[in-house]
């Protein structure tokens, strides 16, 4: 080779290439927003205090408590029995009976109202004051009539209890004033007491829509022994009267 001849400068070992390392299959691609998951959402708890109030409208109403309304009649018997001028003196025949009755819940299930009733007979007054009467009519003697007309009412409040408001069976009492009117078939003369007077009662309500009910009820009643007067003011007739009833009477109730 001749002298003048340049040498030549070594070759550059080639730069091996640069891998890279390939992506972790778990992880997501990068600058890609992950989808969220989907989530259910909570359910709404239970309302402790929810009642039947919040029923759909066309469900029956439980809840018992509100505006009580009561409107009820049926079969009943009543007696006024005691003593009068002559003696044991008395009167007994099944009659009518009803009750009305307006308040509303002091309670839920517990009732306070106001209420008036009453009974209805027409029976022979025995021991009354035309026992052994006569009339002279044309010229003839005729025995005066001893049927009377009695009537017996109440005015007070009431008590009116559902042990399971949910359900229909239901019990309570009323207390008040009682009052007598004894209305005699011969002359149409009057005679009045008033004293004292309570009722006991129980029965079961149906529901038949969200506010009202039919029911069906027994009850109860009397007072003390009352003084016997003459409506026109004559004072005491001398009678004294005790009054006692018994009925099975049919219910609207809005409650």
């Amino acid at each position: 080779m001749p002298a003048s001849a340049a040498a030549e400068p070594p070759a550059r070992p080639a730069t091996p290439p640069t891998v890279s390392a390939p992506a972790s299959p778990s992880a997501p691609p990068p600058n890609v927003a992950s989808a969220p998951s989907p989530v259910a959402p909570p359910e709404a708890a239970p309302d402790a205090n929810a009642d039947a109030s919040d029923a759909p409208a066309h469900a029956p109403r439980r809840a018992r408590d509100g505006f009580y309304l009561r409107m009820s009649s049926g079969p009943g018997f009543l007696s006024l029995g005691g003593h009068g001028p002559a003696g044991n003196a008395s009167l007994a025949s099944p009659g009518s009976m009803g009750n009305l009755a307006i308040g509303g819940s002091i309670a839920r299930g517990l009732v306070l109202a106001g209420m008036v009733s009453g009974a209805s007979i027409q029976a022979p007054f025995s021991g009354g004051p035309f026992r052994d009467a006569k009339l002279t009519v044309d010229g003839s003697e005729l025995s005066a009539s001893h049927k009377a007309a009695a009537s017996f009412a109440e005015l007070g409040l009431l008590v009116d209890w559902y042990p399971n408001p949910a359900a229909g069976w239901h019990a309570g009492l009323s207390a008040g004033l009682g009052a007598i009117v004894i209305t005699n078939y011969a002359d149409d003369s009057s005679l009045v007491g008033v004293s004292p007077a309570g009722t006991l009662f129980g029965g079961y309500d149906w529901a038949i829509a969200r506010n009202w009910s039919i029911g069906l009820s027994l009850s109860i009643a009397g007072a003390t022994a009352e003084t016997m007067k003459h409506s026109s003011g004559g004072g005491d007739a001398g009678y004294r009267l005790t009054p006692f009833a018994v009925s099975a009477q049919a219910s609207l109730l809005y409650f």
